[in-house]
């Protein structure tokens, strides 16, 4: 029996990116096809991830240290925006959190959104215009649950953050750091040099990929339950 299991969370690339992990960690995962917007908005992602956690330890027998989440992106995003809710209502958390080039802040104040636009070939500040809008079309930016890098991070369980050194969401990763270091939480940062927005989905033709994933999957490992004898 394998014990333990981690939530991935994002959108189409997800699919690549969690196998990889799956193998590299030696463990489950659940990848969740969580409701998108624009047609359904904030909060139906966050509940959806929210049922998947609960459903985890309340019919499949997990107990939340044998649960990690993993995120890249706006999945990163919603990885925090699930911790912060679980905290809000006095809930367990899981034993850690893998975040991927998270996006932290719906208001878009991170300087690399302007100083590395030209070399994100994935996202814009335009793209991320969009996003917002359309994940929060009447909501506040600077909520903590949607812009974690504006919440209280204390008592959260460990995080892994790794970044691209070329992606404009590089100083939502280097802000959340700091942050987090700020509220004692566990963190380890590493940005990767040269590297864009969400790299490590070109793993089987890029060593830095293959690295990333085997250096999360190590992370995963040490934070989880090792796999029981049948």
């Amino acid at each position: 029996m394998v014990g333990a299991i981690f939530l991935a969370l994002a959108i189409l690339i997800a699919v690549y990116i969690a196998s990889d992990l799956s193998a590299a960690a030696q463990t489950q995962v659940l990848l969740i096809d969580y409701r998108l917007a624009p047609e359904h908005p904030f909060p139906s992602a966050l509940e959806d991830g929210l049922t998947s956690y609960r459903w985890l330890i309340e019919k499949c027998n997990f107990n939340p240290t044998q649960i990690a989440l993993a995120g890249d992106s706006a999945g990163g995003n919603l990885a925090l925006s699930i911790m912060l809710s679980l905290k809000k209502d006095c809930q367990p958390f899981p034993a850690c959190a893998l975040l991927m080039s998270p996006f932290t802040d719906f208001a878009r104040k991170g300087r690399s959104l302007q100083t590395l636009a030209a070399l994100d070939p994935f996202v814009s500040p335009e793209l991320l215009k969009i996003v917002v809008n359309s994940y929060l079309p009447e909501g506040d930016c600077l909520n903590p649950i949607v812009s974690p890098i504006y919440a209280d991070l204390s008592a959260l369980p460990p995080l892994l953050i790794h970044v691209g050194s070329q992606e404009i969401l590089l100083d939502d990763s280097l802000r959340l750091a700091s942050k987090a270091a700020a509220d004692n939480v566990p963190i380890e940062l590493k940005v990767w040099q040269d590297m864009i927005h969400c790299f490590q989905l070109f793993a089987p033709h890029l060593a830095n990929g293959r690295k990333a994933i085997s250096e999360a999957g190590a992370f995963l490992m040490e934070h989880l339950p090792l796999k029981e004898e049948d």
